[in-house]
């Protein structure tokens, strides 16, 4: 399961000879994560790249438990609200294509919002500020079932805004329910058929997909909730149509990489665009841009880099995705073990990458 490429990675560890950057490198990240594989109880994927050239990659733990079945670097996992950075990027292809308008009322393509919903815009949405609860479960119970869209809308209908849109951060489900009923509606497709023909086909994402309970992909780890001395339980199930555009994505760790390369160019989604998505709102808002948080991290100089990031949590699942742009480090964990402390493993890895000794988490 475990494979490398020999890189250099120029501002990290370059002093060494490259057979022995190769060697100590590797050997670090592997210690690291099974370190925390036997404190900690991670169980899922590990990858970490440079320049799109991965330094580490491993599977811990069991996709199954209870089959005796692991772990692997092509295991599925579902990556909860990591998919509204996939959710954010597909909007702006949409705004590229001139399908929709950023500044838009909502009521432009969802009229049967109510007033007070219908005039908030998709800006307001993409970046927090909406106003809305939370999640649907504050607003009815959770069926067992693949909930349509309508549905979803009529009871986001039965929401009070709790402040004018774009005055406050709330970070809220949703708000990306809503974006992605919007891009159904302009298209006339299903939220899967979307990201397929947008983003999983063109980027050779084989292995990713969205979710539902008439469609479980195989190969998809179970979810599991850590008890004492090592024992896994069956964690409760997700129902992932409640999660329309908000938390209903899996994916690999190989396929997460295809698209956080993508990422640097400007064919999936136009640098100006791209700029919006990483543009931060700041403390007061949450720090969130289109579908990401953005902050500062530590580079291997000593300057300050911008940090591109987004996770997830479900019952069961955890998943983070770190980009960090200056030094183009990609460090994707995706884990079917809760409780775990996901950014703790995460901040440590880029650590060792920049040449440091890993040590406890800062803001990142």
């Amino acid at each position: 399961m475990l494979f490398y490429l020999l890189v250099l990675i120029p501002g990290c560890l370059s002093f060494w000879p490259s057979d022995t950057v190769h060697d100590t490198l590797t050997q670090q990240l592997d210690s690291l994560v099974t370190s925390f594989h036997h404190e900690h109880d991670f169980s899922g994927a590990v990858l970490i790249a440079r320049n799109g050239n991965i330094l580490y990659s491993d599977a811990f733990g069991y996709a199954n438990a209870e089959r005796d079945i692991l772990n692997t670097t092509d295991t599925k996992f579902l990556i909860g609200s990591t998919t509204k950075s996939f959710t954010a990027l597909t909007c702006l292809q949409f705004v590229e294509a001139g399908l929709v308008s950023l500044d838009a009322p909502l009521s432009r393509y969802l009229p049967q919002l109510t007033p007070d919903i219908g005039k908030i815009t998709i800006h307001h949405l993409l970046k927090m500020q909406a106003g809305l609860p939370n999640h649907l479960a504050r607003l009815t119970e959770i069926e067992p079932r693949d909930i349509p869209v309508d549905e979803i809308i009529e009871i986001i209908n039965t929401a009070t805004v709790q402040y004018p849109a774009g005055t406050a951060y709330n970070y809220s489900n949703l708000n990306y329910h809503l974006i992605a009923a919007v891009l159904m509606r302009v298209s006339g497709l299903t939220f899967g058929e979307i990201l397929e023909r947008h983003c999983f086909a063109p980027l050779e994402m084989h292995h990713s997909g969205v979710e539902r309970l008439s469609h479980i992909p195989p190969n998809r780890a179970l979810g599991y909730d850590a008890r004492s001395k090592g024992r896994l339980v069956q964690s409760y199930p997700n129902y992932t149509a409640w999660a329309l555009g908000s938390g209903d994505i899996y994916s690999t760790v190989g396929d997460l990489l295809k698209w956080d390369q993508a990422l640097y160019g400007d064919e999936y989604v136009s640098a100006a665009h791209k700029a919006l998505a990483f543009n931060s709102g700041g403390e007061d808002f949450g720090h969130y841009g289109y579908g990401f948080r953005i902050m500062d991290y530590l580079r291997p100089d000593g300057s300050s880099g911008t940090l591109v990031r987004h996770g997830g949590s479900m019952y069961g699942y955890l998943a983070n995705i770190h980009r960090y742009l200056d030094d183009r480090i990609t460090v994707i964990i995706l884990a079917n073990v809760r409780p775990f402390p996901i950014r703790d493993l995460t901040f440590q890895l880029k650590e060792i990458v920049c040449g440091r000794q890993p040590g406890p988490r800062d803001h990142e």
